[in-house]
């Protein structure tokens, strides 16, 4: 995969990948504080916005922002993604989570994701990834979701120096 470096007092690997909204040390250190919460979190926080038809956006955006230290722009990709998710993944997602017993009817091809987040990787995954840049894989995060991380996991990021960074 291409490298992204910041540079500083030499270039440092940020992020595997292109960079993007999320592509910063405060993000990122963001997401490996987050690491097993940050699904949740962002489900939770879609769910709430639900909950504010005619302004499901920014009611999911200050959810996530007082939930996490992610910052508005990066976040904003993770919003994004969640209304990309309930227009394309809605029925699959209520489906898993109202009655996991029955079978998906779409074979997802991975079996490690869950239906739903396999429709949100199919379907929306590619648009948060052009938006965000760094994703927790991208970043060497191993998180809540399971994934190969011999294939899946970049493993060449300076976390010394995104954690220097990030105390700044």
């Amino acid at each position: 995969p291409a490298l992204n470096f910041l540079h500083g007092p030499g270039p440092h690997i940020i992020n595997c990948g292109h960079c993007g909204a999320c592509s910063n040390p405060s993000d990122i250190s963001s997401y490996k504080k987050t690491a097993a919460t940050l699904t949740a979190t962002m489900t939770r926080c879609a769910i709430l916005g639900l909950l504010h038809p005619h302004n499901h956006h920014a009611a999911t955006l200050h959810c996530l922002l007082s939930a996490t230290s992610l910052t508005p722009d990066c976040a904003n990709c993770w919003v994004a993604n969640a209304a990309c998710s309930s227009r394309k993944c809605l029925a699959t997602c209520l489906k898993h989570r109202v009655l996991p017993a029955l079978p998906s009817l779409t074979p997802w091809g991975d079996e490690r994701l869950d239906p739903c987040h396999a429709c949100d990787e199919r379907f929306c995954g590619p648009e948060f990834v052009d938006c965000a840049g760094a994703n927790r894989r991208r970043v060497g995060i191993v998180s809540d979701i399971e994934r190969d991380e011999g294939t899946e996991i970049c493993r060449r990021v300076d976390w010394d120096y995104i954690m220097e960074v990030d105390r700044e």
